[in-house]
């Protein structure tokens, strides 16, 4: 893939083109949601997100590492439920299933997973910052308590993918 980048009020936009199909990928940086430190044989759990947009489709691209498991699926039927501050919620379908990859480490995992992002959902997101986030796995519910400081992170990430239209 070839890659560049586009400036929005000091915000990039990563862009690549797809050798195959010529589509142009638009994509925004990763930014971490949530961390909790690991023990001295475990790696840390986090929860980092990037939207990608590939023609009129939105993807919201979860990068989920952890600790408690060192092998862990997130099933084609499963979903993630953003909690958001004003009472709703926004829930999503995963594109297919997703397995994670041993760490380095040897003890704990992670996985990148991809669900739909509709512009009703998108509107949403930007509507109320994010209080919690829930994705099911094959190892029950991952719940992530997002701090106040990164509430708002995955609505800057949809009004910055937006602007690639």
């Amino acid at each position: 893939m070839a890659m560049s980048t586009l400036l929005f009020g000091q915000k990039k936009l990563k862009i690549d083109i797809e050798k195959t199909s010529g589509d142009t990928i638009f994509s925004t940086s990763d930014a971490r949601l949530y961390v909790k430190p690991g023990g001295p044989r475990a790696v840390a759990d986090y929860l980092k997100s990037s939207i990608f947009r590939i023609r009129d489709r939105y993807i919201l691209d979860f990068e989920i590492q952890t600790g408690r498991s060192n092998n862990l699926t997130v099933p084609s039927s499963g979903t993630a439920t953003l909690n958001l501050l004003n009472g709703n919620a926004v829930i999503l379908s995963t594109t297919s299933e997703h397995r994670s990859r041993v760490s380095s480490l040897n003890y704990g995992c992670f996985l990148f997973a991809l669900f739909r992002l509709t512009n009703a959902d998108m509107k949403d997101l930007q509507s109320s910052p994010i209080k919690s986030i829930s994705i099911t796995s094959s190892a029950g519910s991952l719940d992530y308590d997002i701090k106040e400081k990164q509430s708002t992170t995955i609505a800057d990430q949809v009004a910055r993918i937006l602007q690639s239209r």
